[in-house]
């Protein structure tokens, strides 16, 4: 695998989390912003491409506002933390139900 493959793997084995997740969108959309100001030429399509990154920015940050005022635990919990929660809330761990 080349070099840049490798950091890219680095890059998604990173998130953890759901926050993790919105961070990694954020930047996905700050390249779209970049690649499409420095790219087109036509400045009513240079427009429309920042309108359109903007919009997807604020849309993120409306989905995100939402879901932290909803269950903030949700967005910040792993998934390890998520199970530790539920152990908490329901009591010890059960047998399974499938016999050995």
């Amino acid at each position: 695998m080349s070099e840049q493959q490798d950091k890219r793997t680095d890059t998604i084995r990173s998130i953890t989390s759901p926050l993790g997740f919105f961070v990694l969108a954020l930047l996905i959309i700050e390249t779209f912003l970049g690649v499409a100001l420095v790219r087109i030429e036509d400045v009513a399509l240079q427009q429309v491409a920042l309108f359109l990154g903007v919009a997807m920015f604020f849309a993120l940050m409306v989905i995100v506002f939402f879901l932290v005022w909803h269950r903030p635990s949700n967005l910040i919990f792993d998934q390890e933390m998520s199970y530790k929660q539920a152990e908490l809330e329901h009591g010890k761990k059960q047998e399974s139900v499938v016999s050995k």
